[in-house]
């Protein structure tokens, strides 16, 4: 529907499209991975990132141009990315191109991890992580909602001691943990 109405929004998809085309010739077109009815490509790593951002991106000039002009932007995770070009730290291209090369290392990481959102607050989760320190805090979402983070085996140790019910995110990648320092050093010189 954005795509259809707001020709702003569409403009700035576009430009990501073309951005991610260019930094990956090989992959699916974005609009492709987006507006697919069955959003299977949307399970990959390396195309749901880019997208993301493309759809991030999109939603902060299309903001703009209902004159909404924040005073400052923030983001987690693959959001920072977002905000920061919203913020001219970068480019709308150099974006894409940081966060599809982000996204290429993370999905060339072995398949071995896990991700669980639970519904108590950072400092239970603090106490709860004691218990189990091959996992790390993730995300805090909000007052009591946070998502732990590492290898599925720890994941799955994890569950039945939870003080309240977990559920398991879709992603066989445990990301904002230590299963993501394989990829260091590569991104650093990415970036």
């Amino acid at each position: 529907g954005l795509y259809r109405r707001y020709g702003v929004w569409r403009a700035a998809f576009d430009r990501c499209a073309a951005a991610f085309a260019a930094v990956r010739p090989e992959a699916p077109p974005l609009a492709e991975v987006v507006f697919a009815a069955d959003g299977i490509l949307l399970e990959r790593a390396d195309l749901l990132q880019p997208a993301l951002f493309a759809v991030d991106v999109a939603c902060g000039l299309l903001w703009r141009s209902f004159g909404v002009e924040p005073a400052a932007v923030l983001g987690h995770s693959l959001g920072e990315f977002a905000a920061a070009c919203l913020a001219g730290c970068f480019s709308l291209e150099d974006g894409m191109a940081l966060v599809a090369g982000r996204a290429r290392l993370m999905a060339g990481l072995p398949r071995k991890g896990a991700m669980l959102a639970v519904a108590f607050g950072a400092e239970q989760a603090a106490e709860f992580l004691g218990d189990f320190p091959e996992l790390s805090l993730a995300a805090i979402n909000g007052r009591d909602s946070v998502v732990l983070s590492g290898p599925e085996e720890h994941i799955l140790a994890a569950l039945p001691r939870l003080p309240v019910a977990g559920g398991r995110l879709r992603t066989p990648l445990a990301f904002h943990s230590a299963l993501m320092e394989p990829i260091l050093d590569a991104f650093t010189e990415l970036a």
